[in-house]
């Protein structure tokens, strides 16, 4: 799934609701890519949390972008004025 070449975007956070919650089915899809793996029943509140925590996580983890050079504008080239 995350590993494979046609992937369109490798980082993004895969949430697995399962209700096989045996321990080589955990593993196997940690292998594939699965970020958080959730075993049914499961509450809501349960789901959003592990759904917050995948966000921060991301942000975290994703490079910072660099401040544009002095002198140079931090416009998009595609934004236009109105």
């Amino acid at each position: 799934m995350r590993t494979a070449k046609g992937s369109p975007n490798p980082n993004v956070p895969i949430i697995m609701l399962t209700g096989h919650s045996e321990e080589w089915r955990v593993i196997q899809a940690r292998d594939v890519g699965v970020t958080q793996f959730l075993a049914k029943p499961v509450s809501a509140r349960a789901l959003y949390t592990r759904i917050v925590s995948a966000i921060e996580k991301s942000i975290r983890q994703r490079p910072r972008r660099r401040p544009p050079p002095p002198g140079t504008t931090s416009r998009s080239p595609r934004s236009t004025r109105c």
